[in-house]
Formats: structure tokens, sequence, C-alpha cells
């Protein structure tokens, strides 16, 4: 198995390994620059996901739990209800 992965020991297999980021923290920091390089800086007002926020009502799920959700919804458009 170490031989498959480039390592040319078990040992030093698992010792990379555990000192390693776990996958999950390289999917959420993939998924956070993509969302960053389509939709902008919801921080920066000049961003364009921060206009379309400040032109229209939206709203978050929950925000009295006090967990800041990132997920903003807006309502459908009247043109997309005819």
């Amino acid at each position: 198995m170490r031989s498959r992965f480039g390592f040319t020991s078990g040992d030093e297999m698992v010792r990379e390994l555990a000192v390693a980021d776990p996958p999950s923290a390289a999917i959420e920091g993939t998924t956070d620059q993509r969302m960053l390089e389509r939709y902008g800086d919801l921080a920066d007002p000049e961003s364009e996901v921060s206009r379309l926020l400040a032109s229209q009502p939206s709203f978050r799920l929950r925000e009295d739990l006090g967990t800041g959700p990132r997920v903003y919804y807006l309502p459908p458009r009247e043109e997309a209800r005819e």
C-alpha cells in the first residue's frame, strides 16, 4: 500500500498522515476560494454578492441561534412567478 502512494515505508506513511490536514479542510478551502472567485467577498461592499443583497430583501435561517449563518436566501423575483 505504501508504495502505491509514494512512501518508502509504512512508518513514513503513518507519520505523514498524522500531520496532514484533514480532507475536509482542503475541501472547505477549495469551496471557499471558488465561491469567492465566482461571487465575490461578502465583506466587500463593492462585490457582486454584497450589491445583490443590498438591492433586495434577503433573510438567513435561524439567526436567533447566534451561530452566524452564512447562507442568505432571496425571495423569488416577480418575473419568475409569472
